[in-house]
């Protein structure tokens, strides 16, 4: 796949995206791109994985200053995503005004896709 993979405890991260927390579409984009080059060889990676849970992170920079703001996810995406089985999730961060404009703002994983493909192992007795 053409996307940075590691493993973390019980699941796997692909990162398919760069762009910051204030760069929403360009996460949107990105994840189109992936699943445009990637769609059926990922939909067979989650079928392979039995009890596979799947959401995809976006990281939106919410400036603590701001009234309001929006994010678009087009429908076109949400459906493929349904198809996939792949949750949507939205990871909002409360920014400093001028951090939030900052290109170089560290905003946490975006467009990041999680699986979890098994149960926590159970607590020690």
């Amino acid at each position: 796949m053409n996307a940075d993979a590691h493993e973390m405890d019980t699941s796997y991260n692909l990162t398919v995206s760069e762009a910051d927390g204030d760069e929403v579409s360009v996460q949107v984009r990105d994840v189109d791109e992936f699943l445009n080059a990637n769609e059926q060889l990922f939909a067979e990676l989650l079928r392979s994985i039995p009890d596979c849970h799947c959401t995809i992170d976006f990281s939106w920079d919410f400036p603590a200053t701001s009234a309001g703001q929006y994010n678009c996810f087009p429908t076109a995406l949400l459906n493929r995503l349904g198809v996939l089985g792949v949750d949507l999730k939205v990871s909002v961060y409360a920014t400093s005004e001028n951090a939030a404009n900052h290109p170089m703002q560290p905003s946490g994983e975006v467009g990041r896709i999680e699986m979890d493909d098994q149960p926590s192992p159970p607590a020690d007795r």
